[in-house]
């Protein structure tokens, strides 16, 4: 995984994040937002290693719309998720 964040940078981190979340999203959608990060965690180790990064190799995004989404995400930011960040 290390030589993948070397060759990719942060980009990795979005692609394997947005595999964890896509391959779950059954079980993700259905839980409370104050639950969602215990029971994401709990499934990134569930995932093989093998697995993931094959996942995560599929997933197609550019640098260029992660600063989009990033940019748009400052913009307006997730009151909800904000909230829990500072309770």
């Amino acid at each position: 995984m290390y030589d993948a964040f070397f060759t990719e940078g942060p980009k990795i981190l979005y692609r394997l994040a947005l595999f964890i979340l896509k391959s779950n999203e059954s079980k993700l959608v259905k839980v409370e937002l104050d639950k969602f990060f215990s029971i994401f965690t709990e499934l990134i180790k569930t995932i093989k290693h093998k697995k993931l990064m094959e996942g995560a190799l599929k997933i197609k995004i550019t640098r260029k719309q992660i600063v989009e989404y990033e940019k748009e995400y400052e913009e307006n930011p997730d009151q909800e998720i904000l909230g829990l960040v500072r309770a």
